[in-house]
């Protein structure tokens, strides 16, 4: 529904959604220029990660066009509404909106593990025309689930995790089938429930405490006790035997930790989620989040320092 020609590949797409609003092409040109302001603040990600929804409604007042402008991220959705005379001065006061909250993401992100600044590349710009009539998402739930989707392999991933320690007994044909029917369950449920979302919460922390929701209460009706920590499945997804193998020895380095400890590791150093958000996700206080991380970082650089010191043992005699 989305195919893009290669030439618009790397463009950043849009679609515009109107009610009682003509959108003809001198206001679609207008929009174009206006939108360009955003450019310069989304360099940093994916061209296919990026889109931008505007809603154009001239019945909600009179003599008034509302803008809403919806910009999908690869982690969040930022939402801006405005309303003037002007549908084109509505969207342009919409867009300075979305400058200020960009420029704030972007500000949290550079302090968390998983941001990393790209490299320099050719300048990405929106597409000169918008996409077809029915060709991108045209309601605030079809926004929020194109983000889940997107976050579909690392939630089924984390639900994998979860689902092994809690039912280690589980043959792994049900884990997958169990896997599958939790993160659906999750996506099912977004729309009804996006108004329930913290405001400092990103949409890709959402979704995760949505599935890690679902497996409690899917525990609950079994009545099933979560079992004692143990190493979890690997994922089909971690096919490279050299991720396996670092996996496995993560693993063995923090034997003994608590199921809490053992999903407080794998949100942040697995999922790439900063304490604050980790905290958001498993419903624990920053500050004990954190001094867990610092507990767990620490016996990561102590099984690295061992196995530094075995390898050069076994490297000096020969081994």
């Amino acid at each position: 529904m989305d195919a893009m020609t290669p030439a618009a590949a790397e463009s950043f797409r849009w679609n515009i959604v109107t009610k009682e609003v003509h959108g003809h092409p001198q206001l679609r040109q207008r929009l174009r220029r206006a939108i360009a302001r955003l450019e310069r603040h989304l360099q940093t990600f994916p061209p296919d990660t990026v889109h931008l929804q505007i809603r154009l409604d001239g019945e909600a007042q009179p003599n008034r066009i509302t803008a809403a402008l919806t910009l999908r991220l690869p982690s969040n959705i930022l939402h801006a509404e405005k309303a003037h005379a002007d549908a084109a001065r509505a969207v342009e006061e919409a867009v300075s909106v979305l400058v200020r909250q960009l420029e704030a993401l972007k500000e949290r992100l550079r302090r968390e593990p998983a941001w990393k600044r790209k490299a320099r590349r050719e300048r990405v710009a929106f597409a000169a025309e918008p996409l077809p009539a029915g060709a991108g998402p045209e309601t605030a739930g079809e926004v929020a689930r194109s983000l889940f989707e997107m976050h579909r392999a690392g939630l089924a991933r984390y639900a994998r995790r979860l689902l092994g320690r809690a039912a280690p007994s589980l043959p792994a044909e049900r884990v997958e089938a169990e896997v599958a029917s939790l993160v659906g369950e999750a996506a099912d449920k977004l729309p009804a429930l996006m108004a329930d979302k913290p405001a400092r919460m990103s949409e890709r922390a959402w979704h995760y405490r949505l599935v890690r929701e679902a497996l409690q209460a899917r525990l609950r009706r079994i009545g099933a006790a979560p079992a004692a920590p143990s190493a979890p499945p690997a994922s089909p997804a971690e096919a490279d035997q050299a991720r396996q193998a670092l996996v496995a020895a993560l693993d063995q380095a923090l034997a003994g930790l608590s199921a809490a400890e053992r999903e407080i590791f794998d949100l942040h150093f697995h999922e790439g989620f900063a304490p604050e958000e980790v905290a958001m996700v498993v419903g624990k206080p920053p500050a004990e989040v954190r001094r867990t991380i610092g507990m767990l970082a620490e016996r990561l650089r102590d099984a690295l320092r061992h196995e530094e010191a075995t390898a050069a043992a076994a490297a000096g005699t020969g081994a």
